[in-house]
């Protein structure tokens, strides 16, 4: 449909507690589905329920937005993220050729 040709998304969810590994996973599966995509703005500041599952999945999801040249996250105070997560997302920055920001 239409949103398949979105080019960015901007998605705050600050303070959502009950946002965990399942809902950031659904989101990445829906992104996914978005190849236009070239810049992507996620916010998820106190989402204490997001971990090393989401972020994983985060950054393996990362290979299906290759017209990406920006992306901003925000992960702060979401204290479940631990150096698996960051590994695996940095992993997944690997495929991001026209990464400029």
């Amino acid at each position: 449909g239409a949103l398949r040709s979105l080019t960015a998304v901007n998605l705050h969810l600050s303070k959502c507690d009950k946002i965990g590994n399942i809902g950031l996973i659904s989101l990445v599966q829906g992104l996914g589905a978005l190849p236009n995509l070239t810049g992507i703005s996620l916010e998820f500041k106190n989402c204490g329920e997001i971990g090393d599952g989401g972020v994983t999945s985060l950054g393996e999801g990362l290979g299906a937005w290759l017209n990406l040249t920006t992306i901003d996250l925000n992960f702060w105070d979401c204290d479940l993220i631990g150096d698996r997560g960051v590994t695996s997302f940095s992993n997944g920055l690997g495929a991001l050729l026209n990464l400029t920001r």
